[in-house]
């Protein structure tokens, strides 16, 4: 990382980004259907299954006592309980895959806000020890690089949610400017629940509030994917054939003025460019 704007950042690579968190909308809508039809229709099966297993044992183990052979209604209890962890385990893979693509793409986003507007990451705040020796042998511009890289990595290991607010912060422009309607609660519930799961805590979420936390994902991460576009000079036009970053001529970069060439057209500034 520099500290000047990355003139490698174009179009595509916003249009790549956004193509991932595109793909979530399709896989979303195909585990939800999974997990209604599992909630629905599965605990018969669950049942059915059961009930086999339990007349076959007295033939696979010849003895077993007949006092022990579960009753129909214990026999229910069991496929009920075996269709609750069924579902729930669906639903929590369903999270946790949209979760972690989110969480993909905001790190990734990060790399290129910083990449893209470094005068905007606070690096002047960054503190380092050093010799006399490295201070003579490391220039002012390694440390600017070292410290850029720091902040980005600091802001990696934050939740999701820290992490997406401090984007629309760094690019000055927050879901409303592209008229997403972003609910903050559900995107931190989803966090919640994400970070559970994977501490071995069941997912009990109706299938109602997982289609919100998905949805908070997802409107999170393409109004992030937009924000930091914008800030890097890029404004997004979306039709029948797909999505396109155009450039807006300049970068949302203040650049210092200079004596204007005779004829030449007025700057582009921030203000100009909204």
């Amino acid at each position: 990382m520099g500290n000047g704007p990355d003139n490698l950042i174009a179009g595509l690579t916003f249009a790549t980004i956004y193509n991932r968190v595109a793909n979530l909308i399709s896989i979303n809508a195909g585990v939800l259907a999974i997990a209604q039809w599992a909630q629905a229709a599965t605990e018969p099966h669950f049942r059915a299954w059961l009930g086999k297993t339990a007349q076959a044992l007295p033939e696979r183990f010849p003895g077993f006592p007949e006092e022990n052979l579960a009753s129909g209604a214990i026999l229910d209890q069991i496929a009920s309980e075996y269709h609750k962890n069924a579902v729930s385990a669906v639903n929590a893979a369903a999270l946790v895959f949209g979760h972690t693509v989110t969480d993909s793409v905001i790190d990734e986003l990060l790399e290129i806000s910083a990449r893209g507007v470094p005068e905007r990451w606070r690096t002047d705040q960054e503190e380092f020890r050093v010799t006399l020796e490295e201070l003579r042998q490391t220039s002012l511009e390694d440390y600017m690089r070292k410290a850029l890289s720091r902040l980005v990595q600091r802001q990696k290991a934050k939740s999701l949610p820290v992490k997406m607010q401090y984007l629309f912060t760094i690019s000055r422009c927050g879901p409303e400017s592209f008229g997403i309607e972003l609910d903050a609660e559900l995107l931190g519930a989803a966090d919640l629940a994400r970070h559970a799961i994977v501490h071995g805590v069941k997912f009990t979420e109706p299938i109602e509030r997982l289609h919100g936390m998905l949805d908070a994902n997802l409107f999170a991460a393409q109004a992030a994917v937009f924000a930091v576009a914008q800030s890097c000079g890029y404004h997004h036009v979306i039709d029948h054939t797909g999505i396109v970053f155009n450039s807006t001529g300049a970068t949302a970069i203040v650049e210092p003025e200079r004596p204007a060439a005779a004829g030449s057209p007025p700057p582009v500034t921030e203000a100009s460019q909204s």
